[in-house]
């Protein structure tokens, strides 16, 4: 009996060697990684799900410089200027009428891009635009992919990562990310068009397309939204 007691231990240290058990910091197991905790299948995320918000913690506070994405960028400032009449669509002074002009200042960037890097590799690329209104600063976010590589917000730090550097080895490492984009659809279908001429390497930040990351809507005069 005490034999068998010994072989048991021995088998279950070697399994959690081999298949360690993803924890919280406070060592609590977790049960699932990918899919975050919602209010029914399409209800919004809840604040319950404390797996999410310490991961998504962690990731906002990380401070490993190349680590973080669009650390590498160029900025240009300029103006909008409203050339059609959108008044039936928005009630935003700044497109108030034809000919108004709002000063603006744009980020452009690649998104895994590291310093030292050219600006030709294959990479996503994003830009910023910051409108300075009357109304106060207006930020918009965009990048030339039409699709993104996660529908999961409690993803989205794996995604980041896998397309960055190892931090044991400071090398990259093809297999981190190569098992991210064979393992999530979203992935494949990013990994898929950052790999044509058009997205992963345009000619230039003026030849690229721009598709905006954040759910925005309009909302005319008479407080509907268009």
């Amino acid at each position: 009996v005490y034999k068998r007691q010994q072989q048991a231990q021995s088998v279950a240290a070697t399994a959690d060697v081999q298949n360690p058990t993803l924890t919280r910091l406070t060592g609590c197991p977790i049960a699932h990684n990918k899919n975050s905790m919602t209010a029914g299948p399409h209800g919004p995320v809840l604040l319950q799900d404390v797996d999410l918000l310490e991961k998504l913690t962690q990731f906002t506070r990380e401070k490993i410089p190349p680590r973080n994405v669009h650390a590498v960028g160029t900025g240009a400032y300029g103006k909008l200027t409203i050339t059609h009449d959108i008044t039936k669509y928005s009630s935003a002074k700044l497109f108030s009428k034809v000919g108004k002009e709002t000063p603006i200042f744009v980020r452009m960037s690649g998104t895994f891009t590291e310093q030292g890097e050219a600006e030709t590799v294959r990479d996503i690329r994003g830009f910023a635009i910051k409108f300075y209104t009357e109304e106060g600063n207006w930020d918009l976010l965009a990048i030339n992919l039409p699709v993104f590589g996660l529908r999961d917000a409690k993803v989205g730090p794996d995604s980041v990562h896998s397309l960055k550097r190892d931090p044991r080895t400071g090398m990259w490492n093809p297999t981190q990310t190569w098992d991210y984009i064979a393992n999530h659809k979203e992935g494949l279908h990013f990994a898929m068009m950052m790999y044509t001429d058009r997205i992963g390497t345009p000619l230039t930040f003026r030849h690229m397309h721009g598709y905006g990351c954040n759910t925005f809507s309009f909302v005319n005069f008479k407080r509907k939204p268009s």
